[in-house]
């Protein structure tokens, strides 16, 4: 059991999946550890998918579409642009948002 831990570890680059897509992965192959392992390439495409994803897309899909344009200010046009951005105190809290009124 060790080796296949190791086997998987290496296949996994460092800091660019979540623990959630990880969790994911186990729940769904649970009692199937070479499962998991022949899974990760699968594991790291929808990774590599979700950094290409437009800012736009992903504050749809957070139903925070009324930061956009404060994103877009900032030149951050995907989701991949934001690990290169120390965000701080930039965003406002309170932005108007046309579906409350």
């Amino acid at each position: 059991m060790d080796e296949l831990a190791t086997k998987f570890a290496r296949q996994l680059p460092d800091k660019k999946i979540g623990m959630a897509k990880l969790q994911g992965l186990f729940l769904c192959y649970k009692n199937q550890p070479e499962m998991q392992i022949e899974m990760t390439k699968e594991l790291l495409d929808d990774v590599k998918s979700d950094d290409e994803m437009t800012i736009i897309e992903w504050l749809n899909r957070m139903n925070c579409i009324k930061y956009a344009k404060q994103f877009l200010e900032k030149r951050v046009f995907f989701l991949s642009d934001m690990r290169f951005y120390d965000f701080g105190d930039d965003f406002e809290e309170d932005v108007d948002d046309k579906d409350d009124k």
